[in-house]
C-alpha cells in the first residue's frame, strides 16, 4: 500500500545522533508514512543503525550508496520515495511526536503545493521561530516575490526574521515537486544545496504556506558538519551552485540579480571562514582564498558588497576582487583579534 509521506533522512557519520533522530520519526502520532534512510558512504556505525531499523519496523528502508554528498543523497531518497508527500529530517536532528502530523493537515487544509514549519534552534541560548499568523503566497507574482525574499533573506542577519528559511527538513512537500523538477539539481553540489533544491521546488509551486504554531522541529548545529570550515569541494561547488541557480532562474523567468547577490554573499562567508582558521599556516590559508576566488562568479562579490554595506565588507570585497589573498588573510586576522579584545 503506498505510504501518504515518505520521509527521507540523509545519513553521513552521524552515529551519535542516529537513534534519536529515528525514534523520534517512527513516534510520530501520524502513522501512514515510509521512512528511507540514505546512508552516504558513512565511514562510521551509522550503516549498521540504519540496518538495525530496517529489520525492527517495516516502514524503515535503507539505501547504501558511495559517499557523493548531501545533494545526492536526497536525490537517491526522492527518487527511492513513493508517497504522495515528501518530508526530510537532517540525522542529527529530531522532532517532536505531532510534528507531521501538524505538516500534514496543514498542507490538505491549505491546498498549497508545499508548507514550512517553524523550529528550535539548539544553541546557547536556544533560538525559536515562531508565527504570530500563516503567512501564503499564492500565484505567479508572489511566488516570484517568495524566491526573491528567498534569495535575499541572508540580509536579515537575525534568522527568525527571514520570511522563508533555506533549509528543506523545515518543509512538507507535494512529492512530484521534487520528482518533476530533480533535472535541474546538481548532485555533485556539497555547497548550499539545499538552497539550490528549494530554488527549484518552491519556484514551480502554486501556492506556497507559512505555517503557525508549529514550532517542532529541532534543529542541531553540530561542530564538524558540512556547513561549517573550508572543504576543498567547496571550490567546484561555488561555480556549480551559481550554474545550477541560473539554469533554474532561466526556466522559470526569475530575476537573475538576487541569485548574483546570494552567490557573493555564498562565497564572501567561505572566503572569510577560511582566512580566519586559526590551526592552519598562513601560506595555506592564502591558497585555499585563492582557489575560492578563482571560481566566484564575475561581479558577484561587487553585488553582494553594494547590498550589505558597511565600510569594511566593501573594503575586504574590493581587496578580494583584486586578488589580495594574502593583505585579506591578514585583515581577517586583525580584525579576529581586535574584535577578541573588545
Amino acid at each position: 500500500m503506498t505510504p501518504s509521506l515518505s520521509v527521507i533522512v540523509p545519513v553521513y557519520n552521524a552515529e551519535p545522533y542516529l537513534r534519536q533522530c529515528v525514534d523520534s520519526i517512527l513516534g510520530q502520532t501520524f502513522e501512514d508514512f515510509e521512512l528511507i534512510l540514505v546512508d552516504d558512504g558513512s565511514s562510521d556505525g551509522s550503516p549498521a543503525v540504519c540496518d538495525e531499523y530496517a529489520k525492527k519496523d517495516p516502514r524503515v528502508r535503507v539505501i547504501h550508496k558511495e559517499n557523493g554528498g548531501p545533494a545526492s543523497a536526497v536525490i537517491a531518497g526522492v527518487q527511492a520515495s513513493a508517497g504522495e508527500y515528501i518530508g526530510f529530517v537532517d540525522s542529527d536532528d529530531w522532532i517532536d511526536a505531532d510534528y507531521y502530523a501538524d505538516l500534514y493537515q496543514g498542507i490538505v487544509r491549505t491546498g498549497a503545493d508545499a508548507v514550512e514549519a517553524e523550529r528550535i534552534k539548539h544553541s546557547q541560548p536556544p533560538l525559536l521561530r515562531v508565527r504570530s499568523e500563516p503567512v501564503t503566497y499564492e500565484g505567479p507574482e508572489q511566488i516570484r516575490l517568495l524566491l526573491r525574499q528567498f534569495f535575499l533573506a541572508f540580509l536579515k542577519q537575525d534568522s527568525s526574521l527571514w520570511p522563508v528559511t533555506y533549509a528543506r527538513w523545515d518543509k512538507l512537500y507535494r512529492r512530484s515537486l521534487w520528482t518533476d523538477n530533480l533535472y535541474l539539481m546538481d548532485g555533485q553540489l556539497v555547497l548550499d544545496d539545499d538552497r539550490m533544491e528549494n530554488a527549484a521546488v518552491l519556484s514551480a509551486c502554486s501556492k506556497f504556506v507559512l505555517l503557525a504554531g508549529t514550532a517542532k522541529y529541532h534543529y542541531r548545529q553540530r561542530e564538524g558538519s558540512v556547513s561549517r570550515g573550508y572543504v576543498p569541494a567547496y571550490c567546484n561547488s561555488i561555480g556549480r551552485l551559481y550554474d545550477a541557480l541560473s539554469r533554474i532562474a532561466d526556466v522559470r523567468g526569475l530575476d537573475k540579480e538576487p541569485i548574483v547577490i546570494y552567490t557573493g554573499a555564498s562565497s564572501y562567508w567561505r572566503i572569510y571562514d577560511t582566512a580566519q582558521q586559526p590551526d592552519v599556516p598562513f601560506r595555506e590559508k592564502c591558497a585555499r582564498v585563492r582557489r575560492l576566488l578563482s571560481v566566484t562568479p564575475p561581479g558577484a562579490l561587487a553585488a553582494y558588497a553594494r547590498v550589505r554595506g558597511g565600510a569594511f565588507i566593501r573594503l575586504f570585497c574590493a581587496m578580494l576582487q583584486a586578488g589580495l589573498a594574502a593583505p585579506c588573510v591578514l585583515v581577517i586576522t586583525l580584525h579576529d583579534a581586535l574584535s577578541k579584545r573588545r
